[in-house]
């Protein structure tokens, strides 16, 4: 399989406002760690009534991010099962206007919310591990002054980081792991160029 099958580039801004809404992240982030299935699977795997996951569902479609993938029969009828157009959802590296910022402002917080709304499912967990080298909840903040050396340092760590969850993604066993990574400029910080963060 070439590098383009594997990836799927958001370049429009309705693709990426498609991906804003928490309901279809979720879609999203179902059809990515299981792989294909119908409104029902999906609306079994994140806990909602099927009817409620169709209007999502035609969305994705026509953003083009989720695709019919065929038919199952399921009680005595058949019913469509859906996939990703690709494995990966990457983000356009070309120059973005003002409406497609918007849009990946929006995508933004519905991914960090989902990631707190993950943290506080895991909570509810007694024995969840939050200490040692088998942790599997973990949230920290740091706020700190980088030189350029560090930021390009911390950027091919974090990109690491991306590549050693890409390659142990395995699609049966193992146990399914949400990370979200978040890097801003500090709010009213200046860079050594002297522009606001």
């Amino acid at each position: 399989m070439s590098k383009k099958t594997l990836e799927f580039e958001i370049r429009d801004p309705g693709q990426l406002a498609a991906i804003g809404s928490p309901a279809r992240l979720r879609v999203i982030e179902c059809l990515s760690l299981y792989g294909p299935a119908s409104a029902a699977q999906i609306a079994h795997c994140i806990r909602r009534i099927p009817e409620s996951l169709y209007y999502h569902i035609r969305q994705l479609e026509r953003a083009g991010i989720v695709v019919k993938a065929g038919t199952r029969r399921a009680r005595r009828r058949n019913e469509a099962v859906y996939r990703l157009v690709a494995p990966r959802l990457v983000l356009t590296r070309r120059k973005r206007g003002e409406r497609f910022r918007h849009a990946l402002a929006r995508s933004y917080e519905a991914l960090l919310r989902a990631a707190a709304r993950d943290c506080r499912r895991a909570l509810s967990v007694d024995d969840v591990a939050t200490d040692g080298p088998a942790r599997r909840l973990m949230v920290h903040r740091y706020n700190v002054r980088l030189r350029r050396v560090d930021v390009v340092r911390l950027n091919r760590l974090l990109d690491e980081v991306g590549r050693l969850m890409q390659a142990s993604d395995c699609t049966t066993g193992g146990d399914a792991m949400a990370v979200t990574v978040a890097m801003s400029p500090a709010p009213g910080a200046r860079s050594t160029d002297g522009r606001r963060g």
